[in-house]
């Protein structure tokens, strides 16, 4: 039996990172959100089956390097594994390097960054391994041969003699009911808070994994593989009870790279919801085209509040040229309907993707302005590693800054120009679409209108001066 740390660093420098969960790529986020470590807290549930298993979520817990240190001595980890980001990835190597001059351990990264980026990775940090793909059960093996040989290891890339390898893929499970529930008893809890949630507690629940479209700027699809897997509704079920009730939680976010693609696993999980009389909160996202009346109806029966819409664009080109592989006359339908059914509904778009000119990101901002959903963010394409985008952007020279801690979409940078517009031009485009969008009077007023409390709308005002401000 072995002591294991699972690390979420703390940015170590002056910035703030708030924002680091499983497909994430923002550093930041408004408003101060802490999002919950579920992708550690798997990897923990695997390991504590064997091992004595601590968490730390340094950005939540918001602790300095020498607070980080305190802890790992005190533990005296044999294996520390880091999850890391694209835009963390320089920062998060940095806290390796320095836990490993005052600790000796086998220390590791996981995360869709070193996924797609395994060898770079090895060769320009001081991991000895890193976990690829699906982690939990690579990890499990890993940590059975931890003093054994690691060539038989599949899933994982790492150290021989100096030189970085990579053993091949591990097949990805069919039955994601056979992993155990998150160990969210070593997460602290509380500290996870969005202003979506009114400021309180929630939790990320992965009801599936893998995705069957090819987007081509998604940094999600090779980690998770193509092939859609989900949970049995009865296991999903039982895990959003044990938020509410073991750990007190009545708000919930499912992590699914699309939540309604299977409407009748859908239908049956919001009857099982309202049949057990389990009342929660809950978020997901959807495709436009994969959602409908009676399933918006059903959602909202079942506690669900608001829905993320992937729409990206108002050009139907640009989204073909993307991948997509969607109508975009579906976008009215889908956010109409879930509106109609009382639920808000959030709508994402995408500035600079190939094939985008001035016209249309103005046509961008016009439909978006058309379909009127509760919420937008215009996100600035960014080439992340692994994706068709990056490929695409390196090939034809689009990209201008290769600093990864840069490479945050959210609109802090951008990192990319495409065939028709500066990088600079992308930027100060994605500033613009949420002034117009946000700085409306019907607008102002729907904000306001859902202030509950103090504190909301002191984090209201600090996000409208950050849109106002361009940030």
């Amino acid at each position: 039996m072995m002591n294991v740390l699972l690390l979420n660093p703390p940015y170590i420098e002056k910035k703030k990172i708030f924002m680091k969960e499983i497909g994430r790529c923002g550093s930041t986020a408004s408003g101060n959100q802490f999002w919950p470590q579920t992708g550690l807290a798997y990897l923990a549930a695997v390991a504590e089956q064997e091992h004595n298993v601590k968490i730390i979520d340094g950005i939540a817990e918001q602790l300095n390097f020498d607070e980080i240190l305190k802890v790992v001595k005190q533990f005296n980890p044999e294996v520390i594994l880091i999850h890391t980001t694209t835009p963390t990835f320089k920062n998060d190597s940095l806290v390796l390097e320095l836990l490993k001059k005052e600790h000796n351990s086998r220390y590791g990264f996981v995360g869709n960054h070193v996924s797609n980026t395994v060898l770079e990775t090895l060769k320009e940090t001081g991991a000895d391994f890193v976990l690829i793909n699906e982690p939990e059960w690579t990890f499990k093996e890993l940590l059975e041969k931890i003093e054994e040989d690691w060539s038989t290891i599949k899933g994982i890339g790492y150290k021989k003699k100096g030189k970085a390898v990579i053993n091949g893929l591990r097949v990805m499970k069919d039955n994601l009911d056979e992993l155990p529930l998150p160990a969210r008893h070593l997460l602290p809890n509380k500290k996870y808070r969005m202003v979506l949630t009114n400021n309180e507690p929630f939790a990320t629940i992965v009801p599936s994994r893998g995705c069957p479209y090819s987007c081509i700027y998604c940094r999600v699809g090779y980690p998770w593989g193509k092939r859609f897997r989900k949970r049995s509704v009865e296991n999903v079920y039982r895990e959003m009870a044990e938020v509410k009730n073991k750990f007190s939680i009545n708000n919930i976010v499912f992590m699914a790279d699309t939540f309604t693609l299977d409407k009748i696993w859908v239908l049956d999980l919001c009857k099982k919801i309202v049949d057990e009389k389990l009342q929660v909160n809950w978020f997901c996202n959807s495709r436009i085209d994969s959602i409908d009346k009676e399933m918006a109806h059903a959602m909202k029966e079942a506690g669900c509040s608001l829905v993320s819409f992937g729409v990206e664009s108002g050009n139907q080109e640009i989204l073909n040229r993307a991948k997509k592989n969607v109508d975009l006359n579906k976008a009215k339908y889908a956010i109409k309907v879930t509106q109609d059914a009382g639920i808000r509904a959030f709508a994402y778009f995408i500035i600079g993707l190939p094939g985008e000119t001035n016209e249309s990101i103005k046509k961008t901002i016009k439909f978006a302005k058309s379909l009127n959903p509760d919420y937008v963010n215009f996100h600035i394409a960014t080439p992340h590693p692994g994706t068709e985008l990056q490929e695409m952007a390196e090939k034809n020279g689009w990209i201008m800054d290769y600093d990864y801690e840069h490479y945050d979409q959210s609109g802090n940078y951008s990192v990319m120009r495409n065939e028709n517009l500066s990088a600079e031009e992308i930027y100060k485009a994605q500033k613009k679409a949420m002034k117009d969008y946000y700085l409306r009077p019907t607008q102002v007023i729907k904000q306001i209108s859902r202030v509950r409390k103090p504190k909301d709308l002191v984090d209201m005002v600090k996000i409208g001066l950050k849109v106002v401000r361009g940030q």
